[in-house]
């Protein structure tokens, strides 16, 4: 029997020593004489094993595994071996002996590679013992078989059949958080397994409610080490699987994970630009799942405070801002907290007027929704930058886009209900010249509401010393017999009060439509810096008007008339 085995382990060193050459060479050897080799190498690996050959086992069996680990590397033949009777529980078999580390190794080894086919994955963890064996495996205070071990969790998690079973056994969750811990290649590829597993989303909470959330203390920290950027890559990627709408309200309230994203947001560790893009989307995702409703206003004033920054540190992330700040206004009870974040209005005034059409768009109709309130009214109709970049809408560039420009006539018609931000309107430089030039290209319908909302901005005006000398100029020089009282256009005052967008109406509007020209009254005309602005404009359209010119010139004559009673009643 020595004999014997003296001659197998010749032939083993041997053979191995052969099947060190080309892949091309294996792959032709394996097609030849494989289904005969395998068989034969798999029984004088268990015989080394149970201890059945005396001479030399620890040598004979290193070259036996290694040789079907030169096999496993082939992609062809893998589902032969794998499918082969008997392969996987030698291997289960030379994991749990102690003949030789180094084939123990190896054949930990050969499961992760025979794993890398994917349509063998379900096949190889269905296996009743293997997981297990892993598990056992990867207490051992050896790097080499705790890398090899997680080298196979992640490639068995690759395949989506595998992830609820693998997630659903705690032990496994376990061990994988330890070797998070554990440096090396175990540490990326542990991550690697845990970010598969999360990317399933039946398994996040079953994950997440494991040990009070310790994955998440474990993905947090390697996230943001420096000296391994795989592990770092890896954990990014798993904690944003983890971000949905469902588990936002437990996220915004879990310290580690949620500080972890102010540090990198907040630049105040050295991220790669991956890691940072990972927690900017995750930002995101809490945006999508969290209110005022389901989690505490400190942590929801927190993630809208955390936008807020990221608006500020990192402007190529705007759009994201914007489409976060959607999500966050499509419940109502989170607009008036919203708005009460320091710089949050300022935030998507700058927004407003972003460079990027889709940006201001976005942002245009998040500002509408947070308008509706009465109690946000104030804070956003008296900031200057709002009401700039409600200017902007109407100008030549942001008539461009006719639907946003309606947008913005629309949160000018929401902030009007509040005379405080009329005044503000009245005040802003150009703001009241630009919604009537974009008056001049809208049909009569929308005219009308304009008109209403320019004599209830002109209604709130007060005339400067200039203007109210040039009007007692224009009155002087007009013959008093020629004017009658009751052809002003009269605000109607306790409306306006009540309501400061209520409309102008006419007195005898149908007998001036009944009276020759030689007999109507003639008014004055206030010298104003409005009214010369569309004086001089009718003058430019006047000698080739058509009908529709002649239409928009009787609209800004009831516009300056109603601006005259205005500086007269003043």
């Amino acid at each position: 029997m020595p004999k014997t085995d003296v001659k197998i382990r010749k032939a083993c060193i041997d053979l191995e020593l052969v099947y060190r050459c080309s892949d091309e060479c294996r792959a032709d050897s394996f097609e030849t004489i494989g289904h005969k080799l395998v068989p034969l190498l798999l029984k004088i690996t268990k015989h080394c094993a149970n201890g059945s050959i005396k001479h030399s086992p620890e040598m004979i069996i290193k070259r036996t595994v290694k040789i079907l680990g030169y096999f496993a590397l082939l992609e062809n033949a893998r589902a032969a071996l794998v499918q082969h009777p008997g392969l996987l529980d030698t291997l289960i078999k030379v994991i749990n002996s102690d003949v030789s580390m180094t084939s123990r190794i190896d054949s930990i080894w050969m499961i992760a590679n025979l794993a890398f086919t994917d349509s063998l994955r379900g096949e190889i963890a269905q296996h009743p013992c293997l997981i297990s064996t892993l598990m056992c495996a990867s207490y051992e205070k050896n790097k080499e078989i705790s890398s090899e071990t997680a080298a196979a969790f992640m490639n068995l998690s690759a395949a989506t059949e595998n992830r609820s079973l693998m997630a659903n056994n705690s032990e496994l969750v376990r061990i994988l958080c330890f070797l998070v811990t554990e440096g090396g290649d175990a540490r990326s590829r542990a991550t690697g397994t845990l970010k598969n597993l999360a990317s399933a989303p039946e398994n996040r909470e079953r994950l997440l409610s494991y040990d009070n959330a310790i994955i998440l203390d474990a993905l947090a920290h390697t996230a943001v080490d420096t000296t391994d950027d795989k592990a770092a890559f890896r954990a990014s990627g798993a904690l944003k699987n983890f971000v949905c709408s469902e588990t936002a309200p437990f996220l915004c309230q879990h310290r580690v994970f949620f500080a972890t994203l102010e540090k990198v947001i907040n630049e105040e560790v050295k991220v790669k630009p991956k890691v940072v893009a990972d927690s900017c989307l995750m930002l995101k995702g809490l945006s999508e799942g969290v209110s005022v409703r389901n989690i505490p206003l400190s942590s929801f004033n927190k993630v809208a405070t955390l936008l807020v920054r990221l608006h500020r540190q990192l402007p190529s992330y705007d759009m994201l801002v914007a489409e976060s700040l959607s999500h966050l206004v499509k419940t109502e009870n989170n607009a008036i907290p919203l708005v009460a974040i320091p710089e949050f209005v300022n935030m998507i005034a700058n927004l407003m007027m972003h460079k990027e059409a889709k940006i201001r768009e976005t942002t245009t109709k998040v500002v509408l929704i947070l308008s509706n309130p009465k109690a946000n009214r104030g804070k956003i109709g008296t900031n200057h930058l709002i009401l700039e970049g409600l200017k902007e809408q109407f100008s030549p560039r942001g008539r461009q886009n006719d639907d946003q420009s309606k947008l913005a006539l629309q949160i000018v018609e929401c902030l009007a209900s509040e005379r405080e931000n009329l005044v503000e309107m009245g005040e802003q430089s150009g703001f009241l010249e630009n919604i009537i030039a974009y008056a001049r290209e809208l049909n009569r319908e929308y005219r009308s509401e304009i008109l209403d909302l320019s004599s209830a901005i002109i209604s709130t005006m007060k005339p400067t010393s200039e203007m109210l000398q040039n009007r007692n100029e224009s009155y002087d020089s007009v013959d008093a017999t020629h004017i009658d009282d009751r052809t002003h256009l009269v605000p109607t005052e306790p409306d306006i009060v009540s309501n400061p967008a209520a409309s102008i109406v006419l007195r005898r509007k149908a007998e001036l439509e009944n009276t020759s020209a030689a007999m109507k009254p003639m008014l004055a005309q206030p010298k104003s810096k409005l009214g010369s602005f569309l004086k001089e404009k009718d003058d430019l359209d006047l000698a080739e008007r058509d009908d529709k010119e002649i239409e928009e010139k009787e609209y800004v004559d009831e516009i300056e008339d109603s601006m005259s009673v205005a500086f007269t009643t003043a």
